[in-house]
């Protein structure tokens, strides 16, 4: 574990009715993934790549997810920080699903929303930065943040909606934003 490097950044994403997206930062060629669903047994899944995606997983359920880095036979990472991620709705239908809902998303809070000068983003964990990107896609803003909240200067910012996007010690959490 001294000379393999842990991988960084676990967080998830959903790609709707294909399961449950991990990814992290590339340290190495091959990966142990650790899935665990509260109250269940821990599963170790492999990848080769800096990314996985989870299929079968059970609905209404929390799970702790963690990786760590293969960098030969004999040489394994420390395991990663744990993310904890919940899946609320129905992932094996072919319809619209509900998404994946990380514990960061589920305790960030944007106040005042609507705005026009300032925002409060809050979060039950340490935020590490925030980006605010316009409907587009294009990134209009980013702030190192290492606090649990912070105020964002909007004044720059044209009348729209927008998306904050909050990286936090516990996952990603996409807010939508409106600023009047």
């Amino acid at each position: 574990a001294d000379t393999c490097p842990t991988p960084q950044g676990l967080r998830v994403g959903l790609i709707s009715n294909l399961g449950v997206f991990l990814e992290w930062e590339n340290v190495a060629e091959r990966y142990q993934i650790s899935l665990t669903p509260d109250g269940g047994t821990e599963t170790i899944e492999t990848s080769e790549a800096p990314f996985i995606q989870l299929t079968g997983l059970d609905t209404a359920t929390w799970y702790m997810a963690k990786v760590r880095a293969e960098c030969d036979s004999e040489d394994v990472s420390l395991w990663s920080d744990t993310l904890r991620f919940f899946v609320p709705g129905d992932t094996t239908s072919t319809g619209p699903t509900e998404s994946i809902e990380t514990i960061a998303e589920r305790f960030t809070y944007l106040m005042p929303n609507p705005a026009s000068d300032n925002v409060t983003v809050m979060s039950s964990f340490r935020i590490d930065r925030i980006e605010v990107y316009s409907l587009t896609g294009q990134r209009v803003m980013q702030q190192k943040v290492g606090a649990l909240s912070t105020q964002i200067d909007l004044s720059g910012l044209p009348k729209g909606t927008y998306i904050v996007r909050t990286y936090t010690n516990h996952g990603i959490s996409n807010k939508r934003l409106v600023v009047k």
